[in-house]
């Protein structure tokens, strides 16, 4: 690229349009946009990844599609946000023996005997983290919804954590903290089932709950 530059100091007439080579400013820092850096005569511009606006000159904003009506999610199913991007998660997730209770809940009644070794509610969640976060992190909290006196409750991780990204830290008798204790890069999804244990020893009870939550890894770190 060329730009103008001011007289050469020829004493010649007219005087020459003298050019001088543009400077790139890209090529020296990594830092001067969120994520790509346009060279441009005598300046320079920021761009943005698809999914992404531009906010200010140089940072990279997530663009949530769910609330600009962006997205082709049918009539059966709704939107939700992730970096870069949408989701469309189905409002009827229950399978047999479970039926709806709401959207985002599956109900197993004790009443069936085909629910007598399954968990008597199934919550289903979405979220959305950037890639390569940084560890220990504390990214989603579990709570129980309904309080039994003399029970107390139990968190862990019941499936999904096999290479062990993730750590469930149990804050008192009614939540749970869900912790990822190694970084991750995206793009990559990630289903947990987190499962609530109630125990009441004075009427010998015992049941249990699972949150299933989906977690979309971005492909990039903002």
């Amino acid at each position: 690229n060329l730009v103008s530059a001011p007289d050469c100091g020829r004493p010649v007439n007219p005087v020459p349009l003298c050019l001088a080579p543009d400077i790139d400013e890209c090529s020296y820092s990594n830092y001067l946009c969120h994520y790509q850096c346009v060279n441009e005569p005598g300046s320079f511009s920021c761009v943005c990844p698809k999914g992404y606006q531009l906010l200010g000159t140089r940072i990279c904003q997530d663009v949530n599609e769910c609330e600009t009506g962006q997205h082709q999610c049918a009539e059966g199913q709704y939107c939700t946000n992730v970096y870069g991007g949408f989701r469309c998660a189905p409002r009827d997730h229950c399978q047999e023996p479970y039926v709806q209770v709401s959207d985002n809940r599956c109900l197993c009644r004790s009443s069936d005997a085909a629910c007598e070794d399954k968990p008597a509610s199934i919550v289903f969640r979405y979220m959305s983290i950037t890639s390569e976060r940084s560890v220990p992190s504390d990214i989603f909290q579990i709570q129980a919804t309904s309080i039994y006196p003399g029970a107390y409750n139990t968190f862990r991780i019941k499936a999904g954590n096999e290479q062990g990204e993730f750590y469930i830290r149990q804050l008192n008798n009614i939540s749970a903290m869900l912790v990822l204790v190694k970084q991750v890069t995206g793009p990559q999804e990630f289903v947990l089932d987190l499962e609530m244990v109630t125990v009441n020893p004075l009427m010998s009870y015992q049941s249990s709950s699972v949150l299933r939550l989906t977690i979309d890894v971005g492909a990039y770190s903002f």
